[in-house]
């Protein structure tokens, strides 16, 4: 009796190693469909030597693939458990030179200004298919770092405003440069300005200067001792890369960017309906501390709009105050569509806000009907059947103050 189940024992497991050995030959199987009769692209190698953390190298590496040229990055599909290659791209130099570019101008906009990057080929015929693989080699060489953040606006209320709110930089020196916290950086201070009266601020107006040391070499009148010296801080940078930005103020072009609004009129239409605009007549209107709300079906109580309307006469612009407002009154559930004009007189410095909203249906009448079915024998073998009818009304806007209530 052991010797039978020793035997099966050892039966089961030759079984089990023929099977996984069978599945491993198939997931090793590769088929390539429809190739050309020219040297296709069949394997594509990025290589990077970096100095980066593991986790950034990841990352790094990942964004570094998708620079590839769209024909150099190989797609394998699997089917079962066979990777197919459908329709391998002929391979050409061009494509791979391409690719240098984007790597470069990636690595330059991750703050990598020194990297090296090589490609070679190699190709290797099996039958009659000419595979070419292909291998970048990537050296990043070292990251750049902020050696200091500044701001020199020639506006002075621009400038006070930037320097006041200088904490909140996600720049900070020692960091590592990349063009998209650059980015980043404008975005936060429009934000601002746009929090502070500037209506009409936008990425023609300001900028980011970062230092000149290279762009000087090339003056043909450059003094040659400036020059060496010039060189010198070059070969320093190399060794410990640092970069110097600056916050600047372009020209006076447009003249209105530059200058503060307050708010003048306010104008609430609660009531709009979807032929209707704001430029048509109404007939009701309340006026309360220089804020008219103009009703034609007085559906809404004034005091609670005036309660959810954060833009007031007199005040200075704030985007955040309009886009508050229109998500406040978005999300009570009344309205199905809320959305604010707003129309700026640059001579005056002021804007006048309209605050359109067309009304959801008041009301809503559900009807559902639900049957059920029961078979028991307990006691006596016997069906129950139930039917049932459910009546649900939905109001968006009890008390004219858009209370919902079921």
């Amino acid at each position: 009796m052991p010797a039978n189940i020793t035997n099966t024992s050892i039966r089961n497991s030759n079984y089990r190693l023929l099977i996984w050995f069978t599945l491993l030959l198939l997931a090793g199987c590769s088929t390539i469909k429809n190739y050309p009769d020219q040297p296709f692209v069949y394997k594509t190698t990025l290589k990077v030597d970096t100095e980066l953390p593991s986790s950034e190298k990841s990352d790094l590496v990942s964004s570094l693939e998708n620079q590839l040229d769209d024909s150099l990055q190989v797609k394998w599909s699997r089917k079962r458990f066979r990777k197919i290659l459908n329709r391998p791209a002929v391979f050409d130099t061009l494509y791979a030179t391409q690719s240098v570019e984007y790597i470069n101008d990636l690595l330059r906009a991750s703050g990598f200004m020194y990297g090296n990057i090589k490609w070679d080929s190699s190709l290797v015929k099996v039958e009659d298919q000419q595979r070419v693989n292909v291998v970048f080699n990537v050296e990043t060489g070292k990251r750049l770092r902020l050696d200091s953040v500044s701001y020199a606006f020639r506006d002075s209320t621009l400038l006070a405003i930037a320097l006041n709110n200088s904490k909140e930089s996600q720049l900070k020196k020692g960091d590592a440069f990349s063009n998209d916290k650059i980015s980043r950086e404008l975005d936060r201070l429009l934000n601002i300005y746009r929090n502070n009266g500037y209506l009409k601020i936008n990425r023609e107006d300001i900028y980011a200067e970062v230092d000149t040391v290279v762009s000087e070499l090339i003056d043909p009148g450059l003094d040659p001792f400036e020059q060496i010296r010039l060189l010198e801080e070059v070969q320093k940078r190399r060794e410990n890369p640092q970069i110097d930005i600056v916050f600047k103020q372009r020209g006076t072009e447009n003249p209105e960017h530059l200058q503060q609004y307050r708010f003048r009129e306010i104008r609430i239409f609660p009531d709009l309906s979807l032929m209707q605009d704001s430029s048509q007549a109404v007939p009701v209107s309340t006026g309360k501390n220089g804020i008219s709300i103009l009703s034609s079906k007085n559906l809404f109580k004034p005091p609670f709009l005036l309660r959810n309307n954060f833009l007031q006469p007199g005040a200075l612009y704030k985007q955040e105050d309009v886009y508050k407002t229109n998500n406040v009154f978005g999300q009570l559930g009344a309205w199905q569509q809320v959305g604010i004009d707003l129309l700026p007189n640059d001579s005056l410095a002021v804007v006048d806000a309209t605050i359109n909203m067309f009304p959801a249906k008041k009301q809503n009448l559900t009807v559902d009907l639900e049957a059920s079915r029961n078979a028991t024998d307990i006691i006596t073998t016997s069906n129950l059947f139930g039917l049932a009818i459910n009546f649900g009304l939905h109001d968006r806007n009890v008390n004219r103050q858009a209370i919902q209530a079921n």
